[in-house]
Protein backbone atom coordinates (compact mmCIF):
# COMPACT_ATOMS: atom_id res chain seq x y z
CA UNK A 1 0.00 0.00 0.00
CA UNK A 2 3.02 2.41 0.90
CA UNK A 3 4.56 2.15 -2.53
CA UNK A 4 0.96 2.50 -4.57
CA UNK A 5 -0.75 5.17 -2.00
CA UNK A 6 2.54 6.55 -0.56
CA UNK A 7 0.32 5.79 2.84
CA UNK A 8 -0.05 2.56 4.87
CA UNK A 9 -3.40 3.91 6.62
CA UNK A 10 -5.08 6.11 4.37
CA UNK A 11 -4.43 8.24 0.85
CA UNK A 12 -6.81 10.06 -2.19
CA UNK A 13 -4.46 9.83 -5.41
CA UNK A 14 -5.28 9.76 -8.91
CA UNK A 15 -6.38 6.36 -10.44
CA UNK A 16 -3.45 7.11 -13.46
CA UNK A 17 -0.63 7.62 -10.54
CA UNK A 18 -2.14 4.31 -8.56
CA UNK A 19 -1.45 2.64 -11.87
CA UNK A 20 1.90 4.06 -12.71
CA UNK A 21 3.49 2.74 -8.80
CA UNK A 22 1.70 -0.53 -9.58
CA UNK A 23 4.54 -2.30 -11.58
CA UNK A 24 6.90 -2.19 -8.66
CA UNK A 25 4.24 -4.29 -6.72
CA UNK A 26 4.52 -7.68 -7.60
CA UNK A 27 2.18 -10.45 -5.32
CA UNK A 28 0.03 -13.16 -5.30
CA UNK A 29 -3.54 -12.74 -7.07
CA UNK A 30 -5.29 -11.36 -4.69
CA UNK A 31 -8.54 -12.66 -5.68
CA UNK A 32 -10.24 -14.89 -2.67
CA UNK A 33 -9.38 -11.97 -0.91
CA UNK A 34 -11.22 -8.99 -3.00
CA UNK A 35 -14.95 -8.17 -1.78
CA UNK A 36 -17.28 -5.61 -3.86
CA UNK A 37 -19.64 -3.56 -3.14
CA UNK A 38 -21.62 -0.29 -4.95
CA UNK A 39 -22.40 2.89 -2.72
CA UNK A 40 -26.43 3.88 -2.74
CA UNK A 41 -27.38 7.23 -3.87
CA UNK A 42 -26.38 8.90 -0.55
CA UNK A 43 -22.92 7.75 -0.48
CA UNK A 44 -23.58 4.77 1.70
CA UNK A 45 -22.19 1.25 1.51
CA UNK A 46 -21.93 -1.76 3.36
CA UNK A 47 -19.67 -5.88 3.58
CA UNK A 48 -21.57 -8.05 5.62
CA UNK A 49 -19.99 -10.75 7.19
CA UNK A 50 -16.25 -9.96 7.21
CA UNK A 51 -14.40 -12.04 9.76
CA UNK A 52 -12.40 -10.38 12.61
CA UNK A 53 -9.31 -8.18 10.97
CA UNK A 54 -7.82 -5.49 9.06
CA UNK A 55 -8.51 -4.60 5.74
CA UNK A 56 -7.89 -2.00 2.95
CA UNK A 57 -10.78 -0.01 1.76
CA UNK A 58 -9.96 1.20 -1.89
CA UNK A 59 -12.14 2.66 -4.18
CA UNK A 60 -12.56 4.86 -7.04
CA UNK A 61 -14.15 8.26 -7.25
CA UNK A 62 -15.09 10.77 -9.85
CA UNK A 63 -15.26 14.12 -9.00
CA UNK A 64 -16.61 17.00 -10.93
CA UNK A 65 -14.94 20.26 -10.32
CA UNK A 66 -15.64 23.26 -11.84
CA UNK A 67 -18.02 21.26 -15.08
CA UNK A 68 -14.74 18.75 -15.71
CA UNK A 69 -14.41 15.17 -14.37
CA UNK A 70 -10.86 13.80 -13.67
CA UNK A 71 -10.75 12.00 -16.54
CA UNK A 72 -9.68 8.35 -15.18
CA UNK A 73 -11.00 9.27 -11.58
CA UNK A 74 -9.39 9.01 -8.03
CA UNK A 75 -8.12 6.28 -6.09
CA UNK A 76 -9.29 6.38 -2.19
CA UNK A 77 -7.56 4.33 0.22
CA UNK A 78 -7.90 3.63 4.24
CA UNK A 79 -6.76 0.66 6.22
CA UNK A 80 -9.83 -0.08 8.43
CA UNK A 81 -10.00 -3.15 11.46
CA UNK A 82 -13.36 -4.78 12.52
CA UNK A 83 -14.37 -6.80 15.22
CA UNK A 84 -17.26 -8.51 16.45
CA UNK A 85 -19.21 -7.38 13.42
CA UNK A 86 -19.76 -4.13 14.69
CA UNK A 87 -21.28 -1.46 12.34
CA UNK A 88 -18.36 1.06 11.36
CA UNK A 89 -18.89 4.57 9.69
CA UNK A 90 -15.75 5.98 7.76
CA UNK A 91 -14.69 9.51 6.96
CA UNK A 92 -12.70 9.09 3.94
CA UNK A 93 -9.64 10.41 2.78
CA UNK A 94 -10.47 14.07 1.26
CA UNK A 95 -7.06 15.23 0.24
CA UNK A 96 -4.46 13.95 -1.62
CA UNK A 97 -0.65 13.65 -0.51
CA UNK A 98 1.80 16.88 -1.17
Amino acid sequence: MRTLYGSADRALEPVADVRAHSSAVHGPDPGPYVRTTTCDPGSHFAFDGLPDGSYFLIGRVHLKIADAEHEEGLAVMQKVSVTGGVTRQLDLPLRSRP
